[in-house]
């Protein structure tokens, strides 16, 4: 099987149709709300950190300020109080547990976590919207083991064959006319040299 990242899990929201589409598609998900304060970078590596192996739990991304109308659907339809950072779980889009600011450590997220997470990693899940390179390494792998003609990877590029004709001349030697149709003057007339 091949390794999902939380890049691969990882959805921009928005709008509150956005909220409510992502936490109907997944069993378990979390919402990080990032903010523009000092914390919100140091919570976010620890969400990545923690997050990563867990590659059953899609991750939902809402920046403030300019998702506020996602942020204040999660608040109105859970009653939890906005703040930023912010991290809330989910089951089957009901609200399992959050930590605010700077209460997102891994001293409480991994607790949190592995209380309300099941204990064995459920299906992957992936956003099918971010471009992977898996299928690159895919066909590369398959390649090296012999299963692939390496007609099917290598594209030839050939150089057109060389007419003998300079750049800026048409096949009997005159250039073009600027006006679009064929020229009949030579190069010499223009300044040029052969």
């Amino acid at each position: 099987m091949s390794r999902v990242t939380l890049r691969e899990r990882f959805f921009p929201l928005h709008q509150p149709a956005d909220v409510e589409r992502f936490l109907g598609g997944f069993p378990w998900c979390v919402i990080f709300k990032a903010g523009t304060s000092d914390k919100t970078f140091d919570a976010w590596l620890v969400a990545q950190q923690v997050l990563e192996p867990r590659v059953d739990v899609a991750v939902g991304f809402i920046r403030l300020p300019e998702d506020r109308p996602a942020s204040e659907r999660v608040a109105t339809l859970f009653g939890i109080v906005h703040r930023s950072p912010q991290l809330i779980l989910f089951h089957e889009a009901t609200a399992r547990g959050h930590l605010d600011e700077s209460a997102i450590v891994p001293d409480q997220l991994v607790p949190l976590l592995s209380e309300q997470l099941p204990a064995e990693i459920g299906r992957p899940v992936c956003n099918e919207a971010v471009v992977t390179l898996e299928p690159y390494r895919a066909l590369l792998s398959q390649f090296v083991q012999g299963d692939v003609n390496s007609d099917r990877i290598f594209v030839r590029i050939e150089k057109p064959p060389d007419r003998g004709v300079e750049l800026g001349e048409l096949s009997d030697g005159s250039l073009p006319d600027r006006s679009g149709g064929k020229g009949s003057r030579s190069p010499s007339t223009h300044g040029g040299a052969r």
